[in-house]
């Protein structure tokens, strides 16, 4: 039985491995464009073959592009309804 650290632990895993092709070769047909310091934190841009733009922002490059992952899944998610 795999107690609530363990689950933790692989969704850390599998979130470092997402952010490694998200930088080095692009996640879902999103590749980064551009990252800006900015006060508070960190902003990354990703942009796809068609010319669509996601933003994400967060405290850390780490958490900046967490949030890009789940805004790229989200994005495609809805643009499939």
């Amino acid at each position: 039985m795999i107690d609530h650290r363990e689950r933790e632990m692989d969704r850390d895993s599998t979130f470092h491995e997402r952010i490694d092709i998200l930088k080095n070769q692009g996640y879902r047909g999103f590749s980064i464009s551009g990252s800006q310091k900015k006060w508070g934190g960190v902003e990354i841009f990703a942009k796809n073959s068609s010319g669509q733009l996601l933003k994400a922002s967060g405290e850390t490059d780490e958490e900046a592009y967490k949030r890009m992952i789940d805004l790229i899944e989200h994005t495609l998610d809805e643009g499939s309804k």
